[in-house]
């Protein structure tokens, strides 16, 4: 059986809450997929730091890691912190679904 990355905005909220404690209210971020992609983005501007906010959950070459980045207001990055996810803790999050291929055979 193969598994996808599935979010929506709240699961991924929650899991970005533990990965990052000081991120603000879910109502004022913006949550957004790649087109025909299976990465994420939450986005929001930091009213206290007056910095653009960005988290990018992704899963490239099999390995998964979120991602977030400041920018100031002219687009210079001032961080940005790369953290890996274990696919149990994306399982314990609620961010991977199961996947059958289009044509595959029934599962027994």
């Amino acid at each position: 059986m193969e598994y996808r990355l599935k979010a929506t905005k709240t699961s991924f909220y929650e899991m970005l809450k533990e990965v990052k404690p000081e991120v603000p209210n879910i109502r004022i971020m913006e949550f957004s997929k790649t087109p025909r992609g299976n990465s994420y983005f939450l986005r929001w501007y930091g009213i206290a730091t007056h910095y653009n906010w960005q988290a990018y959950l992704t899963v490239c070459a099999g390995a998964a890691f979120v991602e977030v980045t400041a920018k100031d207001l002219d687009g210079e990055v001032i961080t940005r912190t790369k953290t890996p996810l274990s696919f149990d803790y994306l399982k314990k999050c609620g961010l991977v679904s199961k996947y059958q291929r289009r044509g595959g055979e029934a599962e027994k």
